[in-house]
């Protein structure tokens, strides 16, 4: 039962993710996969040159990760996004912290996300060409 609870669960974010992040100027796509055949034990992949980032819901066992891991993932595979993007020459371990840091500071800060969030200023749509 608890199984198909997390596979509801993780239908669900993927249902809710969107499918297209504006990062720096550049629209870029997210996909989920069922396996990153090469990144094995990795949990997502960033590619500059297509401007995909990709997510698996799935450790190399082929067990549920937990939600928290899955928005670390997504929240890592931006940090890579924007260094690679503005040439940053980040290590892992350094996209690593930034990328943990901030999922943690989303997460443990929803009145932060939601300030930031205010009206005040447009939204941007990554599917407008004209924002």
């Amino acid at each position: 039962m608890a199984k198909t609870k997390k596979k509801d669960l993780h239908s669900d974010l993927r249902d809710q993710l969107p499918k297209k992040l504006r990062i720096l100027g550049k629209v870029w796509t997210i996909e989920h996969v069922d396996d990153l055949i090469e990144n094995k034990g990795s949990s997502g992949r960033c590619s500059i040159g297509h401007a995909r980032i990709q997510y698996t819901t799935k450790d190399s066992e082929g067990n549920p990760l937990d939600l928290a891991m899955i928005k670390d993932t997504i929240i890592h595979e931006v940090v890579h996004a924007i260094e690679e993007t503005a040439g940053l020459g980040l290590k892992e371990r350094q996209v690593l912290g930034l990328g943990g840091g901030l999922y943690a500071l989303f997460a443990e800060n929803p009145d932060l996300i939601a300030w930031l969030m205010m009206a005040g200023e447009p939204v941007v749509d990554p599917e407008d060409p004209k924002d």
